[in-house]
């Protein structure tokens, strides 16, 4: 390990490297990662490498095999960014990963792990020195990722179980994966692992990202499906949900759920059970962002979060429409009006705080003096922060955006009417700035200027683009009135 200091330093050194250094060192610490050499961390340094190439454009170098990367692979469909809330089934957090890694290679009940994954590792790393796999080296590598599986299962298992009587240990190797989420992760992947053959034959049947399914296909899922009902009926749920992250648009499994839905044979009969894992899957992921735009709604305002979640929702809720419709499913369809009546309520919320924000953001206070208004005129003397100005221009955006997302959420509700609203607000308001501009002299004069210029930020997304340069020519002009 090496010190902050020395972290911090190589991470400032990394920045710097043009990006044809970057990406040859970024390929050199894979490299060395698969012999795993020490005294660097190399994990941290490829993350810092990645994120500024990334942030670049740059195309990051094909992503080299290792014994880690193979052996989560044949799981990779069940994975998560992040977890929110509890554990559910067939979720499987990346942050796990590490802490269930350094278990499998570093604990005295998986020293077979470890070998294997050496052993892999060193195979691996033969076919890079010699510049290209051979052919036998196929075969060789194809018996040791086979070896690192097998190997694996036991020793899980073997800990699972311990953990399951033995309350001390149960902790203790808790405590070393991060928590009770990741120790049930751990517990996954050992039942997952132990039908691997059933997951790496889905994942040659319908390759990643999936937009569709063809006919062909579809009866080969099928087919599969039903091998693992036959033989292994307790993992066919979770080869349904390994398909349905298969697919580039979750929803798009429904494709699947109505095709064996269609099947008049005892075999489709007898899976029916099973089967209703997709839609009921679906419809949990569903309600899950309904509630999380209801509590959102509750809650402070964040406009582009806002904006992200609605038209996720959207999507979501068409895809499974789009599907249900095929199928005549009413069931499925007055089930996603419900969801959208309720998106729709928190749409509502979500204009109504964007309209406040807009308000808070162009402070007005009573007229007198040299105003020529009648009620109220923008407050030049409380010009809000750089903070104010980047947050009421997202709800500015968000407002400018209500039409298209009414129309994608099928609610058009009171949107058209709130839009325009705080378009007439904002219009109203820098065209009061522009009289107020060529009232007032001296300081104030330049303190409605800074207003002015902060009005035509906040106000951009509402307004066109050569309103907006009229506006600000018209302000020029006022300034320079005497």
């Amino acid at each position: 390990m090496i010190s902050q200091e020395k972290r911090e330093r190589l991470s400032t050194f990394l920045g710097s490297l043009p990006n044809a250094t970057a990406l040859k060192l970024f390929a050199a610490l894979e490299f060395e990662r698969l012999f795993g050499k020490g005294g660097l961390p190399h994990e941290d340094l490829l993350t810092d490498l990645r994120g500024q190439l990334l942030r670049r454009n740059a195309t990051l170098p094909p992503r080299k095999p290792d014994a880690r990367r193979i052996f989560f692979t044949p799981v990779e469909d069940f994975i998560i960014a992040q977890r929110c809330g509890h554990k559910k089934t067939g979720r499987l957090c990346r942050s796990s990963f590490t802490p269930i890694w350094n278990i499998l290679t570093s604990d005295p009940a998986c020293e077979e792990i470890a070998k294997a994954a050496d052993a892999l590792n060193a195979c691996l790393a033969g076919a890079c020195l010699a510049g290209a796999r051979l052919e036998r080296d196929g075969g060789d590598r194809s018996e040791r990722e086979m070896a690192l599986y097998s190997s694996s299962v036991p020793a899980m298992s073997k800990l699972v179980e311990r953990a399951r009587v033995d309350a001390d240990f149960r902790s203790d190797l808790i405590d070393r994966l991060g928590d009770e989420n990741a120790f049930a992760d751990f517990e996954e992947i050992a039942f997952l692992l132990g039908r691997v053959e059933y997951l790496t034959a889905l994942q040659k049947a319908a390759p990643k990202p999936a937009d569709g399914l063809s006919e062909e296909e579809l009866f080969e899922i099928r087919r599969l499906f039903f091998v693992v009902q036959d033989e292994a009926p307790e993992f066919g749920s979770y080869f349904l949900l390994a398909l349905m992250g298969r697919m580039e648009a979750r929803w798009a499994a429904l494709g699947f759920y109505y095709h064996l839905l269609r099947a008049c044979d005892e075999e489709a009969d007898a899976a029916r059970e099973t089967i209703a894992i997709i839609p009921q899957t679906l419809f949990d992921e569903l309600e899950d962002l309904v509630r999380g735009l209801s509590r959102d709604a509750e809650g402070a305002f964040h406009a582009d979060a806002a904006r992200i979640q609605i038209a996720h929702f959207a999507d979501f809720a068409q895809g499974l429409t789009v599907e249900a419709q095929k199928a005549d499913d009413n069931v499925i369809l007055n089930r996603l009006e419900a969801c959208r009546d309720v998106a729709g309520e928190a749409f509502a919320r979500f204009l109504e705080q964007s309209l406040a924000e807009l308000r808070t953001a162009l402070p007005v206070r009573p007229a007198g003096g040299s105003s020529r208004l009648m009620a109220f005129r923008p407050d030049f003397n409380l010009v809000p922060s750089a903070a104010q100005t980047e947050s009421a221009q997202m709800a500015s955006s968000f407002l400018a955006d209500a039409d298209d997302l009414a129309q994608r959420l099928q609610r058009d509700g009171s949107a058209s009417a709130l839009k325009g609203e705080a378009t007439e607000r904002a219009s109203a308001y820098v065209e009061d700035l522009v009289k107020e501009i060529r009232a007032v002299e001296g300081e104030d004069r330049l303190a409605a200027r800074r207003l002015m210029d902060h009005a035509l930020a906040v106000c951009s997304p509402l307004m066109a683009d050569e309103d907006i340069a009229l506006l600000h020519d018209r302000a020029m002009a006022a300034a320079c009135a005497y």
